[in-house]
């Protein structure tokens, strides 16, 4: 950062009197671009992106198309790290049409591959799938290794959030051997993390640390700290799930000081947010809104966008939830739903709604609650957001009870609780609530309803749920096909 902010400030000084030549205008475009590299990954978009914007002012005068797809690229991430998706949109396909041009496969490539981030974090997986899957074939015809084991991480990310979990961990692999074999340490260490979050959404937690640690220890050997900030909050997640509260709180402390120590402004929002579900889980809910609200500033500073002004807002009702005050809580759900819609950020739209339909509940509002679970439930359940799909069938056992369907409750509950989803706070909540439906029924409904919900899939009770139906001691079945008489 510091040579390439220096030869870009000589270059100026001297572009008073050279500055009609293409060649000393290509090369100061060129040093502005890699500039503005470096300031996107110390985190300071802003300055990148302004920085991007003179390289790209620069070229156009140099003439010189095939440097224009390196710095177009570039103003795509950057706006689209701040939060101007649509915007990013159009730079990426400006600078996929000049590496086509060009005929630069792996600059193709590049652009295919940046699209496809784009649309898997605007909801649109299958436009996803099919720009990675094609930038994989590119890097294949380049013979760029590394190339190619981003293809297969970038593929397995859309996977993965699909709920193609077998899928995804076979990209995920792929990814893997690619790197091992052309001896790149950071893309097996990548390879690893990406493999460990599969792993989790298995419900395999053990699992998962295992290959947090095995990426953790190489990028400890190379002394990748933004790396390491990130596998650490990961693995603080998966203590979190576990309900090791202690060893979470030290991951995320480690990951926080870390990002600080790398000028990642964001790195450390992220870190204080899980600190602050952490805070919420112990109960703690005065710090957990500090964290939040510690967070929030942070992101005011950088530039919000839509989808971290979203988690703030669900953030902010969580607390104000659990305290138990139903009004200002529900104001923040709609809020944050509001923002998540906006972007089509399915996770946050299932979580916002999710909150919204217990809001109503404590309310007393049974059909407003009813209609948020479904609406959740028709979001998460094409995309495989299973964890999320538990929670829900806990509300449902909640909204059940209500409505005195306290047997259709318990079969709910004993279902969530036996996905291996399911989290340690979720389990504490249904053992709870189990154990005080439990003292209603004789021991022998209570053993038919465990073998109920032993023999029904978490995903069928939720299926059977949006189709209507409600069970009445048989775990629900498909419909038998109708057969047309012949006239």
């Amino acid at each position: 950062l510091f040579r390439s902010s220096r030869a870009a400030e000589a270059l100026r000084k001297r572009a008073a009197s050279r500055g009609k030549s293409p060649a000393f205008l290509t090369l100061l475009g060129k040093i502005l671009a890699r500039w503005a590299s470096f300031e996107h990954q110390l985190g300071d978009l802003p300055k990148a992106k302004a920085l991007y914007e003179e390289s790209l002012k620069v070229l156009k005068r140099a003439k010189n198309r095939k440097a224009l797809g390196f710095v177009l690229s570039g103003l795509g991430l950057e706006v689209e790290g701040l939060g101007g998706y649509r915007e990013s949109e159009v730079y990426y396909r400006k600078a996929l049409a000049v590496y086509r041009a060009e005929r630069d496969k792996a600059g193709t490539a590049w652009a295919l591959n940046n699209l496809g981030h784009l649309s898997r974090r605007l909801g649109e997986h299958a436009a996803a799938l099919k720009l990675c899957q094609e930038a994989l074939r590119y890097y294949e015809s380049a013979e760029d290794p590394q190339g190619l084991g981003w293809s297969h991480n970038l593929i397995g990310d859309i996977l993965h959030e699909l709920g193609r979990y077998e899928e995804a961990r076979h990209h995920y692999q792929q990814g893997l051997s690619v790197y091992v074999e052309s001896g790149d340490r950071k893309g097996v260490a990548w390879s690893f993390t990406n493999l460990g979050r599969v792993i989790e959404a298995t419900g395999d937690f053990n699992g998962a640390k295992q290959m947090f640690r095995e990426g953790m220890a190489l990028d400890k050997e190379f002394g990748d700290r933004r790396a390491l900030a990130w596998v650490s909050l990961l693995m603080g997640q998966t203590c979190w799930a576990l309900g090791d509260y202690e060893e979470a709180q030290r991951h995320y402390a480690e990951g926080e000081k870390l990002y600080q120590e790398t000028v990642d402004p964001r790195g450390t929002a992220w870190s204080l947010d899980l600190q602050g579900n952490l805070a919420v889980a112990l109960r703690d809910f005065d710090a957990a809104d500090r964290l939040y609200d510690r967070s929030q500033s942070i992101l005011k500073k950088e530039g919000t966008n839509p989808l971290s002004q979203g988690w703030h807002c669900y953030h902010k009702g969580t607390v104000q939830f659990f305290k138990g005050h139903i009004p200002p809580a529900e104001k923040w759900f709609k809020k944050s739903f509001g923002h998540f819609k906006k972007i089509k950020e399915p996770l946050g739209q299932v979580a916002s709604l999710t909150h919204l339909g217990e809001t109503a509940l404590e309310k007393g509002q049974l059909k407003a609650a009813e209609g948020y679970f479904t609406q959740a439930l028709d979001l998460a359940l094409p995309i495989r957001l299973i964890p999320h799909v538990v929670d829900l069938l806990v509300a449902l056992a909640q909204l059940l009870k209500a409505r005195k369907d306290e047997r259709s409750a318990l079969v709910f509950l004993v279902a969530a609780l036996n996905h291996p989803t399911c989290r340690r706070q979720t389990k504490d909540r249904i053992v709870q609530f189990a154990n005080r439906l439990e003292a209603r029924f004789t021991t022998d409904e209570v053993q038919d309803a465990v073998q109920q919900a032993k023999a029904s899939r978490v995903e069928e009770l939720a299926q059977a749920w949006l189709a209507g139906a409600r069970l009445s001691g048989k775990p629900p079945r498909p419909k038998k096909p109708v057969r047309l008489k012949k006239r």
